[in-house]
């Protein structure tokens, strides 16, 4: 499974396009797909497992519905290749991840010591409902309020919470390594928790067969400061199609009628 995984150069690099649908139907269409695609007839075909990312990145309006779908089928042995299929959110400047709005309820609190970014202990004035686990993240300068106007957040803890341990009137929260964040005294912080580095919003272990099987999902309007795949992450302003597959030796799998398109009302 991959994890919080950053793209902010891919996210930079690409120019947004004005239009209100993406369609890539083409190797050229997918960053790095000349390289692992062939088509013929409308079909792409991959036999390799791998990320693709579509080139194109389109404009977002959280106001309105979208629709994403897309066919899939494989060749040979049935059942054996996979396809996880979704978008990756970004604002107009960076990929959105869950650990940036994937909030934690209740765990805001603050930090009652300086912290610097080589630091592995963090200290803040109540940890009762934190949790260390490895999906947790400590991030910080929040807004605390029920508005959660920081959202997206990008000033994420680098480490996992390895322990908790309450200290007289506060608590010291140990990282798995350092934290790589600036902050002072007072600013407050809260836990966030990761997850997957797309919105797999069609299905994230799609076994594929002979057969074609169309995937489709439509995000409803508004979005949400919570890692989901009913609607748009907060803060989304673009998009880009994303797929990754498993694929056995000697199998292949084909896709079409790939799109991203708003829902005319």
């Amino acid at each position: 499974m991959k994890r919080f995984l950053l793209l902010p150069a891919l996210c930079a690099a690409l120019q947004m396009s004005a239009a209100e649908s993406s369609a890539p139907a083409a190797p050229a269409d997918f960053i790095r797909g000349e390289q692992l695609l062939s088509a013929q007839n409308g079909v792409l075909t991959i036999s390799k497992s791998s990320d693709l990312y579509c080139k194109q990145r389109m404009p977002i309006d959280p106001a309105k519905r979208y629709r994403l779908s897309g066919e899939f089928r494989q060749t040979g042995n049935s059942g054996t290749c996979i396809v996880r299929f979704g978008v990756i959110p970004s604002t107009s400047q960076r990929q959105i991840i869950p650990a940036s709005i994937n909030v934690r309820p209740g765990t805001e609190t603050e930090l009652v010591a300086d912290c610097s970014a080589k630091d592995t202990v963090i200290k803040v004035k109540n940890a009762d409902k934190w949790s260390a686990t490895p999906l947790d993240r400590v991030v910080f300068d929040i807004d605390p309020s029920p508005e959660m106007r920081d959202l997206p957040n990008f000033n994420i803890a680098k480490s996992a919470i390895k322990s908790i341990a309450a200290k007289g009137y506060h608590y010291e929260i140990t990282l798995t390594a350092p934290c790589g964040m600036n902050f002072a005294a007072g600013t407050p912080v809260r836990i966030h928790r990761i997850g997957w580095i797309a919105m797999f919003c069609c299905g994230a272990n799609n076994k594929l067969t002979g057969e074609w099987k169309k995937l489709s999902h439509t995000f409803e309007t508004g979005t949400v400061a919570v890692d989901n795949i009913f609607r748009w992450w907060r803060g989304t302003e673009i998009a880009q199609i994303y797929l990754t597959f498993s694929i056995p030796a000697g199998q292949k799998v084909e896709f079409r009628n790939l799109r991203l398109e708003e829902i005319a009302e």
